[in-house]
C-alpha cells in the first residue's frame, strides 16, 4: 500500500508554545504534532487535494479554536472525535447516521458485496427516515466507496470486536 501525502493527506500540524499538553487526551503528541481527525474523515477530506489554505481555514483553526473552548470550559465542543477505536466507532456512527453495528454491515455488503440497494434516488430512504434517499444515505454509500473496503471492513472488525 502507498502512503499517500499532502495535497491528499494532512500536512503535519504542530502547537509548540505549550499551550496544549502532550497528551493523547488533548489530540497532541508527545512530539508535539497535532491529532486533527480521525484517518477515515482526514481520506474524505482529502479525496481531491486540498491547499494549504483550505487546511488552515478548515482544520488548523477549528483545531485550535477547540482547543481553546477546552481550556476555559474543560470539554470540546460538538464534532471532536475521541482517540483510537472510540473516535472511529463516533466517525462512522456519524456517517452511517446510526450505531446499530448489524445496519453497518448491510451498508457495506450494499456498498461492496453487490447487495442491490432497493431505492432510486427520489425514493424513500433505505433507513426509513422518509427523506428521498439522494438527500439522506446516496453520499454515504458514495463515501464509503471513496473510502475503499479494505479500510472499512478493518475499522469496522475493530470497531465490532472492541465494543
Amino acid at each position: 500500500m502507498v502512503l499517500k501525502k499532502f495535497p491528499y493527506r494532512f500536512p503535519a500540524l504542530y502547537e509548540s508554545g505549550g499551550d496544549i499538553p502532550n497528551e493523547a487526551d488533548w489530540h497532541k503528541y508527545a512530539n508535539g504534532s497535532c491529532c486533527i481527525t480521525v484517518l477515515p474523515d482526514e481520506i474524505l477530506q482529502c479525496k481531491t487535494s486540498i491547499s494549504v489554505t483550505s487546511f488552515i481555514k478548515n482544520n488548523a483553526v477549528s483545531y485550535f479554536a477547540n482547543h481553546i473552548h477546552r481550556k476555559l470550559t474543560g470539554v470540546y465542543k460538538n464534532g471532536e472525535f475521541a482517540h483510537g477505536l472510540k473516535g472511529l466507532e463516533q466517525f462512522y456512527t456519524t456517517l452511517l447516521k446510526t450505531n446499530d453495528n448489524s445496519l453497518w454491515l448491510q451498508y457495506f455488503e450494499m456498498t461492496f458485496k453487490g447487495k442491490k440497494i432497493e431505492c432510486h434516488r427520489n425514493d424513500p430512504c433505505i433507513c426509513g427516515s422518509l427523506l428521498k434517499y439522494k438527500i439522506c444515505h446516496l453520499k454515504v454509500f458514495q463515501a464509503l466507496q471513496s473510502l475503499g473496503d479494505k479500510i472499512v471492513l478493518t475499522h469496522f472488525k475493530l470497531i465490532t470486536n472492541e465494543t
